[in-house]
């Protein structure tokens, strides 16, 4: 197993894509917070004390029996899906920013896995999480998330632990990239160099929103105020690890604040009271072709894909069709020609087409999705009790807006 943590905003999903380039490793598709949010409270109701404890809210196991169960469900979950991803590889790489503050819960349950832990100049992370509609509300809070996953992953008491910077990384991704298959053991041939190059070039992540920006960026976004909150929270950090300001990016462009906010912000400060960062000065969330933003929009749509092929897997059309919006276009395309519906119409034609395919009762082997900011199309392999392989490919349109949410329109190819 191969973790890769660091602070939100470090640039962990651009590394992991390239990572991802080795034949060997196969990367969980999702931020699973698998242990952050499910083996750490599971975990926290046992005790290791006494048996006959009548403590509410525990139960006793001894600890190294728990540890040992606790490795054969993950080995389980990352295994399964693993062997459907890429059973050729023999690393399983999971990428979950926030297990920066478990690793040593992570190290407990695998003590032979690896730790990558990326390292990004923290003013460039705490501008990209104020930029987010999902991030923190003052630089203050920004900071503090910085600083305390960066401590928290260094502090772990890790058995192999690497760290990676992400500035040095950026600068000569072929030479990082490198290294860090050396760390793992892994070979790394020209062909596999190219494709970590192309990777390299592409930075944006699966939701399209605010990419990793240039180096140094930071400089010209923050007002000198919001550089002096952050110094006050993390800037010992930020120096301790070799962040400094950098004079070839020149003066800094801080925004004037009008000459009544200052006086305002002053007197408050003097009474023990800070100003909020304005959630409406962060940069505005890229927009798709509906006027929505991308990143909350793609969320909704992986999501109601999920959903919706969860219910088909299991046979239930009920759930199903209660992923469609009430006017929901239909379309079905099989080898009977063309069948089109709105509405109950279309989720009637729906329902009935995949009755006769019954997926539910063919055993799935392969499972691929495709998103954009206003589509995505899953691609499901089945095979029969003959061992015949069929395909079914559903392209599936969302919309959430004031209005509510679900899919609107669903074209199915392949279904009898």
């Amino acid at each position: 197993m191969i973790f890769l943590v660091g602070a939100r905003r470090s640039g962990t999903n651009w590394f992991q894509r390239m990572l991802n380039c080795h034949p060997h490793i196969v990367s969980i598709p999702s931020e699973t917070y698998l242990f952050s949010h499910g083996i750490e409270p599971l975990t926290a109701l046992f005790q290791h004390g006494v048996p006959t404890s009548p403590a509410t809210g525990t139960i006793y196991m001894d600890r190294a029996r728990l540890v040992e169960a606790t490795r054969r469900f993950c080995d389980e979950v990352f295994g399964e899906l693993a062997a459907l991803l890429d059973p050729k590889a023999s690393r399983i790489l999971e990428r979950t920013p926030w297990h920066a503050k478990h690793l040593d819960l992570i190290a407990r349950i695998y003590p032979d896995a690896r730790i990558l832990h990326i390292i990004r100049d923290g003013r460039t992370v705490t501008r990209s999480l104020l930029a987010q509609p999902w991030g923190p509300a003052t630089m203050d809070e920004a900071a503090a998330e910085w600083a305390s996953t960066v401590e928290a992953a260094r502090s772990a008491q890790v058995p192999h632990y690497l760290e990676v910077r992400y500035e040095k990384l950026r600068a000569d991704p072929i030479e990082g990239i490198g290294q860090v298959f050396a760390w793992l053991d892994l070979p790394f041939d020209m062909t596999l160099r190219s494709q970590v190059s192309e990777e390299a070039a592409v930075p944006q992540n699966m939701t399209f929103a605010d990419a990793p920006e240039d180096i140094g960026v930071w400089w010209s976004h923050l007002s000198a105020e919001e550089q002096e909150d952050f110094d006050g929270v993390a800037g010992s950090l930020l120096r301790s690890l070799g962040y400094t300001h950098d004079p070839a990016n020149g003066t800094p462009r801080h925004r004037r604040r009008a000459p009544g906010t200052q006086r305002v912000r002053a007197v408050l400060q003097q009474f023990g009271f800070r100003l909020r960062r304005s959630r409406w000065s962060a940069a505005p969330p890229r927009r798709d072709l509906l006027g929505e933003p991308v990143g909350l929009r793609m969320e909704g749509l992986v999501r109601a894909m999920d959903e919706f092929i969860s219910a088909l897997q299991g046979g239930d059309y009920r759930r199903l069709a209660a992923t469609l919006s009430e006017k929901a276009r239909v379309n079905m395309v099989g080898p009977g020609g063309r069948q089109s519906g709105r509405g109950p119409v279309g989720t009637g034609l729906l329902i009935d087409a995949l009755r006769k395919s019954e997926p539910s009762r063919l055993s799935p082997i392969s499972a691929n999705a495709h998103y954009s900011p206003l589509a995505c199309t899953a691609v499901l392999g089945y095979r029969d009790a003959a061992g015949r392989e069929t395909d079914l490919v559903f392209v599936l349109e969302f919309r959430e807006d004031g209005a509510g949410s679900g899919i609107t329109a669903v074209t199915v190819y392949g279904a009898r």
